[in-house]
């Protein structure tokens, strides 16, 4: 497939701009975070935490997450990931 015949599908351009506006969401969420536990301590340390309390999780469940998606409906698997990511 080419990226014109992808950005004729429709249903690849909803995706595509609904994944768009999901990440826009989550990193202004992030900055905005950073942003205010910064402002309120004024110390860089509570920013390492915050980023650690992000990034831990995907350590811990990076492994788990391989044998789930290749023993269950890979789609099923996106939707609840997503809804439980929100």
């Amino acid at each position: 497939m080419t990226s014109n015949s992808l950005l004729k599908n429709k249903n690849f351009v909803l995706f595509l701009s609904i994944r768009w506006f999901y990440s826009l969401a989550i990193q202004s969420i992030t900055l905005t975070v950073g942003w205010q536990v910064y402002v309120l301590t004024g110390n860089p340390l509570d920013l390492g935490l915050i980023g650690l309390a992000q990034v831990l999780p995907i350590f811990l469940f990076i492994l788990p997450s391989g044998v789930i998606a290749d023993k269950f409906d890979r789609k099923v698997v996106i939707t609840l990931c997503t809804i439980v990511h929100l």
